[in-house]
């Protein structure tokens, strides 16, 4: 095989790859988060897939939150969100149509969980 048949192969075969993984994580997930009091927040994740990069929003009664550098590796999904003048990072691990996980932000933490919208 010629060297540029070789690279557009291989380039189709990343991004079917690519595409397949994020496929556990694409959706809607009815969520909540835990307050370092113990209060639950329930809000809904949206994650989709534009020009080959995920895309994520929070939605909740507060309205819609745009999510920074959304990121699958392996079962671990991870993004950060602007509230006001904190910045929090969520880190979960996918599992089915399950994700459970925590939230950080300043000196606060908490449990996040979630299910996959049918």
């Amino acid at each position: 095989m010629t060297k540029p048949i070789m690279v557009a192969l291989l380039t189709c075969l990343a991004a079917v790859w690519l595409a397949a993984s994020n496929a556990v994580i694409l959706g809607t997930w009815k969520c909540s988060s835990e307050t370092p009091t113990g209060q639950p927040i329930p809000w809904t994740l949206k994650v989709s897939e534009q020009d080959g990069k995920l895309v994520a929003v929070a939605l909740s009664e507060r309205g819609e939150l745009p999510l920074q550098e959304p990121a699958l590796e392996g079962d671990t999904f991870r993004f950060s969100a602007r509230v006001g003048e904190g910045v929090y990072q969520v880190t979960v691990k996918v599992s089915g149509g399950k994700l459970e996980g925590t939230w950080k932000g300043g000196e606060e933490t908490g449990a996040v969980k979630g299910t996959r919208e049918p």
